[in-house]
């Protein structure tokens, strides 16, 4: 949602559109590709979705480089599903934002849907980067139930509640051992 609402303010952003027109095609594909990877950098930072080996019992430490795998091709292929959504709708918007005699100042005496493709292209990537701030308002618990499945959030519920007990049977063992 952070995306979407970031989006209305650089879709009005003429210095964002002369940005959008005057990157070259690599620079472009670097500004996805970065934005896209930012977001997800930022997910799996800031709400801990990342797996370490010290934190899982014995048995599952072996499976760690799978579950952060896991982690990120999940959220990976859900980022871009939600670039494209947003992207589709940012062109949309350009065509009814942009009134042509504004746009054509900046993109030339006439433009077309490429230069409207470019343009939703850029900004929806300035609107992911700051979509990813916007998640860190986001709970930790509904990010982890946009991320995992029904099955690896009761595996991660398992090892909580372990880890919950853990002080109390070392306390027991102790207290036996003393005894």
């Amino acid at each position: 949602m952070g995306a979407f609402a970031f989006s209305a303010f650089y879709l009005i952003n003429t210095t964002l559109w002369e940005l959008a027109l005057t990157m070259s095609v690599w620079q472009r594909v670097a500004t996805v590709i970065a934005s896209i990877t930012v977001m997800l950098t930022w997910l799996i930072v800031y709400h801990h979705l990342w797996e370490r080996k010290t934190h899982l019992p014995p048995q599952e430490r072996d499976l760690t480089g799978l579950f952060n795998a896991s982690t990120v091709i999940t959220l990976t292929i859900g980022l871009v599903f939600g670039y494209l959504a947003l992207f589709v709708l940012n062109l949309i918007a350009t065509f009814l934002v942009f009134t042509p005699e504004v746009f054509r100042q900046y993109a030339g005496p006439e433009p077309g849907l490429a230069e409207h493709l470019i343009v939703a292209l850029i900004t929806t990537a300035a609107a992911t980067v700051a979509g990813a701030i916007g998640s860190g308002f986001e709970s930790e618990e509904s990010v982890r139930e946009a991320a995992y499945s029904f099955r690896e959030r009761e595996r991660r519920q398992a090892l909580q509640r372990s880890r919950a007990t853990e002080p109390e049977d070392e306390t027991l063992t102790q207290t036996a051992r003393d005894a």
